[in-house]
């Protein structure tokens, strides 16, 4: 039987735990709270941080996994890829993951690219950033380089603002280390697709819009089947 690893046991895996539990595989679930509802539909139970790597990898080997995804989080990505690499399963490889959970080395990748770039630093010093501000002579954000869901994100007006900001985004930070970045308005995007076998298939392309009102409730669409999307075809 396929056994399949899924890191992340929170509301919002639960879509991709029963949805491999329906194509007939077992499921390795792994998080750290034993207390998240997702153990609930798991085959076998991990109590684990998802973001350890060498840990994760020895389960792996343990429950003889045939293949290991996450959805819905960036932390567990670089652990999946490792794990991928380690037992010579499909993953996007390691270095990838690396360049799309680190907001740094990704500009640097773009910057190699020919990718214009907004002017940017790695710093881990408020001196550093206060520097880094006054030569842009203007409003920055400041962000930890390798966290998720906004943490630790900042619009910085003047020094103040950033000596009383900097600790709290390089507190979010695994590495202790802060991307600042000039701050610039505009129109905004939202792109999203699908990389397969080297191939990218576009499935969504809008405008985003705020609303400055209290959220009372949030609508929830279905997401399609795996063997349901054709994303190139």
């Amino acid at each position: 039987m396929n056994r399949v690893m899924i890191l992340g046991a929170n509301i919002l895996q639960i879509p991709l735990i029963k949805q491999a539990r329906e194509m007939g595989c077992e499921t390795v679930v792994v998080a750290p709270n034993p207390d998240e509802p997702g153990f609930q539909y798991a085959s076998h139970s991990v109590f684990a941080d998802v973001s350890d790597k060498e840990t994760v990898l020895r389960y792996a080997i343990e429950y003889e996994i045939s293949g290991i995804i996450t959805d819905q989080t960036d932390i567990p990505v670089r652990t999946v890829a490792f794990v991928a690499d380690q037992m010579g399963l499909p993953g996007i490889g390691y270095e990838t993951a690396c360049l799309f959970t680190d907001k740094f080395l990704m500009r640097e990748r773009c910057k190699e690219l020919g990718i214009p770039t907004l002017a940017y630093e790695l710093v881990d010093s408020i001196d550093a950033a206060v520097e880094f501000f006054e030569n842009i002579d203007g409003d920055v954000i400041i962000k930890p380089v390798d966290n998720q869901g906004s943490r630790g994100v900042f619009r910085v007006s003047s020094v103040g603002d950033l000596v009383n900001k900097f600790e709290q985004a390089s507190g979010f930070s695994k590495q202790g280390t802060v991307l600042i970045e000039q701050y610039v308005t505009g129109r905004e995007f939202v792109v999203e697709g699908l990389a397969f076998d080297y191939e990218f298939g576009n499935l969504i392309c809008g405008d985003t819009y705020y609303f400055d009102i209290e959220i009372k409730s949030i609508s929830v669409c279905k997401i399609p089947r795996l063997d349901e999307l054709s994303v190139l075809g």
